[in-house]
């Protein structure tokens, strides 16, 4: 059931942050556009002229993440060749934001350093669909493909300009996490099979 859910929201957000990024592809420079609007041109129907109501377009705000808190669930994949490997977070908000909204932020991997920067979250205006928290998903995969390599890397995240700091140790059966973070940024679980 929770493999269908997750599958369901991933393709969801999936969906939504195609929306996104395949205009600019940029990890780090998400910008929506607003629709244009549709035409307001009369229209004939039996023979008699009626006006058509233009639909509004959507407009889209950010929202910044100021008093929120974000989890990091983390995942290891593994592909079935096991030719590669990589570590990957579900990034969960703590508070509400209207139900399409997309969790904006910027990652990457650079000599084995992981840095994940949470700018804002962009959301249409007005919302109509009712306010829940929103996730994203974070991939860290390697180029060229290859396995996570095992010892100690540093973790670095920024949420609301507070940088916290920790560790990512990876064994050959497991991946845990150095986080003694209770605030602002939370690692649930701190240890996951490899």
């Amino acid at each position: 059931m929770k493999t269908t859910i997750f599958g369901l929201i991933l393709v969801i957000l999936l969906i939504t942050l195609s929306l996104f990024v395949l205009p600019g592809c940029n990890k780090s420079s998400v910008q929506p556009t607003a629709n244009k609007p549709i035409s307001t041109k009369p229209t004939a129907l039996n023979g008699k002229s009626t006006d058509t109501v233009a639909t509004p377009p959507v407009q889209y705000a950010t929202t910044p993440l100021t008093g929120d808190e974000i989890t990091l669930v983390p995942h290891f994949y593994k592909s079935p060749t096991a030719d590669s490997s990589y570590l990957y977070f579900e990034a969960h908000t703590k508070n509400s934001y209207c139900g399409t909204s997309l969790l904006h932020a910027s990652y990457q991997l650079v000599n084995n350093n992981y840095i994940i920067n949470f700018l804002d979250v962009i959301q249409p205006t007005p919302c109509v669909i009712g306010q829940n928290p929103v996730a994203t998903e974070l991939s860290f995969t390697q180029s060229p493909a290859g396995n996570v390599p095992l010892g100690t890397f540093p973790l670095n995240v920024t949420l609301n300009g507070t940088t916290y700091t920790g560790s990512i140790i990876v064994s050959s059966t497991s991946v845990s996490f150095s986080w003694a973070y209770t605030s602002g940024v939370l690692i649930a679980p701190q240890q996951i099979s490899r």
